[in-house]
């Protein structure tokens, strides 16, 4: 369950990469709706990015290559770096920079462009949530909540800053200071979709699945289709042995955001344990080709591809 729950934390992929810019167009997901499941983009926290004299299209045109099912991440942290070298890029550039080379592994330049982006605009809190949430990924919870805590120092008035905050300290086991940073995130915004969805975790790490629905369907019943809450939604109730209306649920959240990567794991786990080893191979992929260094990922796909290749052998 505690796996799960990280897989979910960070199966917004991009959570933060929404609050400082242009958002990422995606392309449809697996045809099944098996395979579906992921969440919606945060709202934006804060002002906006500061106006900068680097054409408007520059930072669309690097980002192209993170649309579709199977972003491409090498390609894209090749043009954000180009684009960083001109002395106007904005400080979004260094923010997304940071979050694609988070997600080929490199952490220390990832954190220096976080580094950079907050240096070039220090009112701002989505270079600092995004560090943080890179470092908690790499369990430095220590460094992740100070970069969370100086986040909510930086931009009081975000929502997100406070959620990354929670996520630091859940992690930690912290749960009453998560829950104290998540009530700070409602009252600035009672609708918060990520701070209703933290909000649940939290009810699930302290084992308390009916709480934790209570919560996602007050979520629900303003953001219906929001993939965060549907995914965490699921989750409770898997955790409540209720596995049909959990795989119900992920399906949606896919509906909402073909790549959300918690949602596929999950589905790809449930269509495992039903022995549905094609479905669940296609699931896994996704969710590699979305998160490549995700351990759950690899290990899941590999456990697919093993039983496709069993079942191929007691047919012969």
């Amino acid at each position: 369950m505690k796996r799960r729950m990280l897989a979910l934390a960070l199966a917004s992929g991009l959570l933060w990469l929404a609050a400082c810019g242009p958002a990422v167009t995606t392309g449809p997901g697996p045809a099944s709706a098996a395979s579906a499941a992921a969440p919606a983009r945060a709202p934006t926290p804060g002002p906006k990015p500061q106006a900068s004299s680097l054409p408007a299209t520059a930072l669309d045109r690097a980002l192209v290559p993170l649309a579709g099912p199977a972003p491409d991440y090498a390609k894209a942290a090749q043009a954000l770096t180009a684009l960083t070298r001109d002395p106007e890029a904005p400080p979004e550039a260094w923010v997304h920079l940071g979050v694609v080379l988070g997600r080929l592994g490199e952490r220390e330049p990832a954190l220096e462009a976080f580094d950079r982006a907050a240096k070039a605009k220090p009112k701002w809190a989505a270079p600092l949530v995004a560090a943080a949430d890179l470092a908690r990924r790499a369990h430095d919870l220590k460094r992740a909540r100070a970069l969370a805590e100086q986040a909510v120092k930086a931009e009081p008035a975000a929502p997100l800053a406070h959620v990354a905050l929670a996520a630091a300290l859940r992690d930690a086991r912290d749960l009453d200071g998560a829950a104290k940073a998540l009530s700070a995130a409602l009252t600035l915004d009672p609708r918060s979709a990520p701070a209703l969805a933290g909000l649940g975790l939290v009810f699930l790490a302290r084992g308390d699945a009916a709480a934790a629905l209570v919560v996602l369907d007050r979520g629900l019943a303003m953001h219906a289709e929001h993939a965060d809450l549907r995914a965490t939604k699921g989750l409770a109730l898997r955790a409540r042995g209720e596995v049909a209306g959990a795989a119900a649920e992920y399906v949606r959240a896919l509906k909402a955001d073909p790549r959300h990567a918690a949602a596929h794991l999950a589905l790809g786990e449930i269509a495992v344990a039903n022995l549905d080893y094609a479905s669940a191979e296609a699931h896994f992929r996704v969710a590699l080709a979305v998160q490549p260094r995700d351990l759950d990922a690899q290990l899941g796909l590999a456990r697919a591809r093993y039983g496709l290749k069993d079942m191929k052998g007691a047919g012969e």
